[in-house]
This record gives C-alpha cells, structure tokens and sequence, in this order.
C-alpha cells in the first residue's frame, strides 16, 4: 500500500469517495442488488474500496491529530 505522504494515492481515495459517493447504505444496496457472480464481484470491489478509504482517512486523522498535539507541545515550549 502506498503511505500517507503520496499526494496522489489521497487525491485518488478523496475523488473516488466524493465521485462514488460511497456510504454504508449504499454498500448494504449493493450487496442486496447482486444476483450472480458478476455482480457479487463487482459489489464486493466496492465494497473493498469503501474500507480502504475509511481505513486511509482514519489513518490519516490519527496522523494529523498526532502532528498538531507535537506543534502545540513544541509552540508551549517556545514561549517558556
């Protein structure tokens, strides 16, 4: 997988969530619309793709809290 520092992977996962307009409830339509191998295939690379972004957001938000809590710490200690 590639790392947080690619550009291009975030803008990939952040065009594909807003054009896809991935959410739970349409997984869940989805999965309820497959009616043969095709479909359940298809359904299910959607379905991967929906929890690679959420995964990379979640990773991403983790990587920024922990980013600003160092810029506080480092910002308190420079006023000392």
């Amino acid at each position: 997988m590639v790392g947080c520092r690619d550009p291009s992977m975030f803008e990939f996962l952040a065009s594909l969530k807003k054009t896809q307009g991935l959410n739970e409830q349409r997984i869940r339509k989805w999965d309820g619309e497959a009616t043969d191998d095709h479909d359940r295939a298809y359904a299910k690379k959607r379905i991967e793709a929906f929890v690679l972004v959420q995964d990379y957001e979640d990773m991403l938000e983790e990587k920024f809290a922990n980013v600003e809590s160092e810029n506080v710490s480092f910002r308190r200690r420079l006023t000392r």
